[in-house]
C-alpha cells in the first residue's frame, strides 16, 4: 500500500528532523531509498547511509 508505506516514512522523517543529525543510517536499501527521497523532496541536508557504508567508513578512519 503506497499511501501507507508513504505516510509511515513521513512519520520517520519528521522523527529525524527534530534531531540534530546529519546523515541516518539503514541496513534495509529499499527504506533507505525511499528515506533519502523524501528528505531530498523536502530540501534537507540530511543524508542517507548504508550501514555497511558507514561501518566501512569507520574503519577506514581507525587505520589512517
Amino acid at each position: 500500500q503506497p499511501r501507507i508505506s508513504a505516510a509511515m516514512c513521513d512519520d520517520k522523517i519528521e522523527e529525524i528532523g527534530r534531531l540534530d543529525v546529519d546523515a541516518v543510517a539503514s541496513s534495509d536499501v529499499s527504506c533507505l531509498m525511499q528515506i533519502e527521497g523524501r528528505l531530498e523532496a523536502r530540501g534537507s541536508h540530511i543524508r542517507g547511509i548504508h550501514l555497511a557504508e558507514l561501518l566501512a567508513s569507520r574503519e577506514t578512519e581507525g587505520t589512517s
